[in-house]
């Protein structure tokens, strides 16, 4: 189709990826069309989710008083 995304994550190694397979019909979505079970896609980049229980990963712990920041690039192609 040609499209594609290329996406740049500061500090992210791994990708998770959420779908609207729970959403139903019942929103309204912009210009008056019906949510869907395929409506919805994010990709959120960030460190390995089981990351804490794995000795082998680094695992990323925000302590009290620490910052985080985190800069996710998204460039869509078509």
């Amino acid at each position: 189709s040609g499209r594609g995304v290329r996406i740049k994550s500061s500090t992210g190694r791994c990708m998770v990826v959420y779908t609207g397979g729970f959403i139903d019909d019942s929103y309204t979505l912009a210009g008056g069309v019906a949510s869907s079970e395929d409506c919805a896609v994010a990709l959120e980049c960030q460190s390995f989710p089981n990351a804490v229980n794995m000795p082998e990963l680094e695992p990323k712990i925000l302590r009290a008083g620490e910052n985080y920041r985190h800069q996710i690039e998204y460039e869509f192609l078509f």
